[in-house]
């Protein structure tokens, strides 16, 4: 205050200088124009006489104090309510959003499906809750997402296996839950997280799509009654793609395809219009969507289902279409309508199995499930040859389920790698 005070003194003698100087001055005393030009600065009440400018400074004094606290004070408040806001800890009132609780890389390819899949929609909310600082979430979405126009992304901190700290994210009106299998919290267990979320979801059927990393816990989480509990085995789901890949190589490529929302997608779309029709009629009668199975009442989904299998209005068509919301057509030719019982659809079986010589190098969890899946499509001719370091691996290579004509190699890797040699 007093350095404030002096320089506004200082400066009013320059002024009065620089009104001399340009013979603009009207004041004969130049006391009295040195105070008249700092209550210019300072915005004191003039005063005819010393004690006039007395009792103006003493006003003038109280003023800037009284207002300066209560400046001061709005200030501590605002700046306290961004300081909470930062923390992530304020609860989110929107509805229809995406939660997605957890940490893991792909958590940005989420924000890209998300984008694809609301593009013909307003911009989703995705809420991002997991167990890092606000900030250093906010930071690590914006350097490795930055492209954010088509999204809304908010975030939070807290404890995701906490009913009340969960509670913040508002999941009941959510869209659907995401749990990712957090690579940054060592303590993070799936199944805890679920039937925290279970707990707040109450009656609201909120889907929840949950990573898991085994198999352990999947069937009994999935037969809980409630929201319904979409499990992700992301193990389980490399090793299937991994052993369709080398029967062909192309198969990723469909795979994969399907997996994004970007071109055509596999949908499941109400079949109340083709109901009472053969499956073979709608496939002929589908005009601009491609019919591949069912899903029936109980949840059973048959892909290529017998071709005179009568379709009920409880059944859900599993199409590959352009989005979920496109509108479909009915209808067909004469020429097709006369043809339509003329089709032979041939329910002969075919052997598709194949000769196969493999060699893996290394060994693993995913690599059992991979050969688990491959084996049945693998003529009782074939080799595998297993090249791995048993002091590496939790449990050696399992065949058990290869037919006995099958040649099997399992041979210890050597630490210089003499074994490949």
């Amino acid at each position: 205050m007093i350095f404030l005070l002096s320089s506004a003194a200082i400066i009013a003698v320059l002024m009065v200088m620089l009104e001399i100087l340009l013979g603009v001055s009207s004041e004969a005393n130049f006391g009295d124009h040195w105070w008249n030009s700092l209550t210019e600065i300072i915005n004191i009440g003039q005063g005819a006489n010393f004690e006039e400018r007395t009792l103006d400074f003493i006003y003038w004094a109280l003023k800037v104090a009284i207002s300066g606290t209560i400046i001061a004070f709005l200030t501590a408040k605002v700046s306290g309510f961004i300081a909470r806001l930062n923390t992530g800890r304020s609860h989110i009132i929107d509805e229809g959003h995406y939660v997605v609780l957890g940490w893991n890389s792909n958590l940005f390819k989420i924000f890209s499906e998300i984008a694809i899949a609301n593009e013909n929609q307003t911009k989703p909310t995705i809420v991002c809750m997991n167990g890092m600082s606000n900030s250093d979430i906010r930071s690590k979405i914006d350097v490795e997402y930055p492209d954010q126009k088509g999204l809304r992304i908010l975030t939070r901190s807290g404890d995701i296996s906490s009913v009340s700290e969960l509670a913040i994210v508002n999941p009941a009106k959510a869209k659907s839950v995401i749990i990712l299998d957090d690579t940054v919290e060592k303590t993070f267990n799936v199944e805890t997280t679920i039937l925290a979320v279970r707990k707040l979801l109450g009656n609201a059927n909120v889907p929840i799509v949950a990573q898991f990393d085994n198999e352990e816990n999947i069937d009994v989480l999935s037969s809980l009654k409630g929201s319904p509990i979409l499990p992700v085995n992301k193990d389980s789901i490399i090793a299937t793609i991994t052993s369709q890949a080398i029967r062909n190589a192309h198969v990723t490529e469909v795979v994969m395809d399907f997996m994004d929302f970007d071109g055509d997608e596999v949908y499941f779309f109400p079949s109340e219009r083709v109901a009472g029709k053969s499956f073979k009629q709608a496939l002929v009668e589908l005009q601009n969507i491609s019919l591949i199975g069912l899903r029936f009442a109980d949840g059973q989904i048959v892909l290529n289902p017998d071709k005179n299998r009568i379709i009920e209005a409880s059944d859900e068509l599993i199409v590959v279409a352009q989005d979920d919301d496109f509108d479909f057509k009915l209808g067909r030719s004469a020429a097709q309508d006369a043809a339509i019982n003329e089709v032979s659809l041939s329910e002969e079986s075919i052997d598709f199995r194949e000769s196969s010589s493999m060699l893996v190098l290394g060994w693993s969890a995913v690599g059992q499930d991979i050969m688990d899946n491959l084996l049945p499509f693998l003529k009782s001719d074939s080799r595998i040859t297993v090249f791995y370091k048993s002091s590496w691996v939790k449990s050696a290579p399992d065949f058990s389920n290869a037919p006995a004509s099958m040649t099997i190699e399992l041979a210890d890797l050597g630490f210089d790698g003499v074994g490949l040699q």
